[in-house]
């Protein structure tokens, strides 16, 4: 007889949207598949059992309470007094990003296994280099949730990229929404994935809606690499945003659409026909996997010791860097 597996103790900080409620404001199907946030995936995993909560909102700690059936006593104002009364082994760091990098570092040091975090972990390269550093010291397993990587259909591309289906990769254009620092990291980081750490970054922002005046919400950066370029985009005030969001892969022997990225639709064209796939322009079906059940069950995977990490520390900095150089907070630094 096998002896079932110890379930992981999960708690959530900052219980909003992203953490917790998320699943439940969704009003129309088709586009998001669910679970579609932390608080969710957890409970629908069967390797976690999710014991507790913090936020500074007590009506955001009482929605999280009622929802996920946990008593008033594990849900807290002080995410510092549930590390302390909590025997956690994950933790989901799902605040606003400028407090993100500290506390991140907070429950490192309190001893977790890992740690899921919002994107990005830092608002600054030397707080990123902090947070990595703390997560290594302390052996804490640290995953950013860009968990777009996980797109059926993208991982079918960065397979044949790296099978040399697509001959020399020329360039990649990626548009995305609501800013290159907050959704559009999940963007920069397929794009590092694919290409490793640009040589330059320039940045574009613009700001055109009259609602929302301190936000640049008309942006773009092209990212430049000694024999290749990718040009990212995000416009968040367009019609439709969730379906204009889209991959495009251009090669020497072949190119590749995906789009929408959800739910995901690729357009292939090789220059002739191997491996299954015919020359020309064709349309490559895979069904559609639920993301965020993807993403926790690999990182479980790597808390308990089964799996390395799907990114290591050095690409979740190149891909921090690159952020914040998109963004037009920070320049890239020279390549070493």
């Amino acid at each position: 007889m096998v002896a079932a597996m110890a379930s992981l103790r999960a708690a959530v900080i900052g219980l909003g949207r992203i953490g917790s409620t998320f699943d439940d404001e969704i009003t129309r199907g088709g586009t998001f598949f669910l679970p579609y946030c932390h608080a969710p995936a957890y409970a629908e995993s069967p390797l976690v059992e999710l014991v507790a909560g913090a936020d500074l909102n007590a009506q955001q700690r009482g929605w999280f309470a009622e929802r996920w059936g946990l008593s008033g006593d594990h849900v807290y104002a002080d995410y510092r007094e549930m590390l302390q009364r909590e025997r956690l082994d994950l933790v989901s760091v799902c605040t606003s990003a400028r407090p993100r990098a500290g506390i991140i570092e907070a429950v490192a040091r309190a001893g977790v296994r890992g740690i899921w975090a919002e994107k990005p972990i830092a608002v600054s390269l030397a707080e990123a280099d902090s947070v990595v550093q703390v997560c290594r010291e302390q052996g804490t397993a640290l995953a950013v949730n860009c968990h777009r990587r996980w797109n059926a259909l993208f991982k079918e591309i960065k397979a044949m990229l790296d099978a040399g289906e697509f001959g020399k990769l020329l360039q990649i254009t990626v548009h995305g929404t609501f800013g290159l620092s907050s959704n559009g990291s999940h963007m920069l980081d397929i794009v590092v994935a694919l290409l490793g750490r640009p040589h330059r970054v320039t940045p574009f922002a613009r700001q055109h809606s009259a609602d929302f005046p301190w936000y640049r919400d008309n942006t773009a950066a092209v990212l430049e690499y000694p024999a290749a370029l990718a040009v990212v985009e995000s416009v968040a005030a367009e019609a439709d945003p969730t379906a204009a969001r889209r991959l495009e892969v251009y090669g020497s022997r072949g190119s590749a659409v995906l789009e929408p990225l959800e739910p995901p639709r690729l357009r292939l064209c090789l220059d002739g026909a191997r491996d299954g796939y015919a020359a020309g322009w064709q349309e490559v079906a895979v069904a559609n996997r639920p993301r965020y059940v993807e993403s926790l069950r690999a990182f479980l995977a790597t808390i308990r010791g089964e799996q390395p990490p799907d990114r290591t520390f050095a690409h979740e900095l190149a891909v921090q860097e690159t952020i914040l150089a998109a963004a037009g907070l920070q320049s890239l630094a020279p390549p070493a």
